[in-house]
């Protein structure tokens, strides 16, 4: 583009001389300088010419401004009234003036010293320079100073599981370092210490009462093996095994006797009166047993009077709950006359037809004695009273 802009000049001059030659009264004069494309030009004829001011050849690849011309016409009058036309050209060869920006980055640490900088500092920083030409000249330095990492990462992963953020790929426990360059070029370390937790697993025998339900997640109210999938605190698989027995409850029903005036007392109980009573117990497995107590208070009653008449009223000794409630299983009963001559004498009555009948003994209406003796568990009875018969 330099050679290109030298021939235009030349061409130019050319045609310049060929007019002057038409013209004997045409002065024509040129100078030459060589300056800086923000300089201006003055001497005794051209007043601060600039690059403005000028017709100028640029280069088409840069936009800087090559070569240019000025022209200056004088027209003067001589004294005979002829005119002499002057022309004065001005012919200017331009050094470039920079003014450019470098965009460039460093890592954390480093000192750019380029282009006469000497900054470690993310910044806009100014040079001023001079060409070779002696010519003024900015450097910008837009500077980005990239940092450098050395972060740790603590995470944790399940046994199982892979770890494979940040360029990792680790399956077990411990303390790691990769090295990578960050988005600035600049070097990395990021360290990972990596914690693996185990999954659980666990197994429980227990039991329950029948009745009962076995929570916790079962919800299980019978006997067998039963799985629950959980999560640990640490978010692992955790497998929970329950192997589950099943108590049985007991309910029983005693029967129960004693002698009036007797307590009962056995298993918790307490009773005096005939009655079913319920007593709330534990089995040695810890399950509800439930017993009930059907009890019998005996109590014999003997008759003052017998009245064998055949009308199937009192006409028979008849021991009042004797054979009812078997009060005395072993028993015997002794009748007397008033002269003391036995009567009657029988053993371990079961039934009416071992009960005295006077009938039955051809025994005159009047006042007879008798005698009763009856065991049991509780009671030893000796009862010795009278009765009278009377048809």
């Amino acid at each position: 583009m330099k050679i290109f802009g030298k021939i235009i000049l030349v061409l130019f001059l050319f045609f310049l001389s060929l007019n002057v030659n038409g013209q004997s009264s045409y002065f024509v004069d040129s100078t030459f300088v060589t300056m800086c494309e923000n300089e201006s030009f003055t001497n005794d004829r051209f007043d601060r010419v600039t690059v403005d001011s000028m017709i100028v050849v640029r280069d088409s690849a840069t936009n800087h401004a090559i070569s240019g011309i000025d022209k200056l016409l004088i027209c003067t009058i001589m004294p005979d009234g002829t005119d002499i036309d002057s022309v004065f050209y001005l012919i200017v060869t331009f050094n470039p003036v920079y003014n450019f920006t470098i965009y460039d980055t460093i890592c954390e640490g480093e000192v750019y010293s380029s282009y006469g900088f000497n900054e470690r500092v993310t910044g806009f920083y100014t040079q001023n320079l001079q060409t070779i030409m002696g010519c003024d000249s900015i450097v910008n330095l837009n500077l980005i100073v990239g940092e450098k990492y050395n972060d740790t990462i603590f995470a944790d992963i399940c046994k199982g599981e892979i770890y494979n953020q940040f360029g990792f790929n680790e399956i077990g426990q411990g303390f790691y370092t990769h090295s990578f360059l960050s988005q600035y070029g600049c070097d990395s370390v990021v360290n990972l210490s990596l914690l693996v937790y185990e999954p659980y697993y666990d197994t429980i025998y227990d039991t329950i009462c029948k009745g009962d339900i076995y929570e916790y997640g079962f919800n299980a109210d019978s006997t067998g093996t039963y799985i629950q999938n959980l999560n640990t605190q640490f978010g692992c698989d955790s497998i929970l095994v329950l192997h589950l027995q099943v108590n049985p409850t007991f309910t029983d029903t005693i029967k129960g006797n004693i002698y009036k005036g007797n307590v009962y007392n056995k298993f918790g109980f307490n009773e005096s009166e005939t009655g079913v009573y319920e007593q709330k117990l534990q089995t040695y497995l810890g399950c509800d047993s439930i017993i009930y107590l059907d009890l019998q208070v005996d109590n014999v009653l003997f008759p003052n009077a017998v009245t064998p008449n055949g009308d199937g009223v009192n006409d028979i000794f008849d021991i009042h709950n004797l054979i009812k409630q078997n009060a005395f299983p072993e028993n015997e009963l002794i009748i007397y006359n008033r002269q003391g001559r036995v009567v009657y004498k029988v053993k371990n009555i079961k039934t009416k037809s071992d009960l005295w009948d006077p009938k039955a003994t051809s025994s005159s209406d009047g006042t007879y004695f008798y005698r009763f003796f009856g065991k049991r568990h509780d009671k030893v009875l000796e009862f010795n009273g009278s009765i009278e018969v009377m048809r």
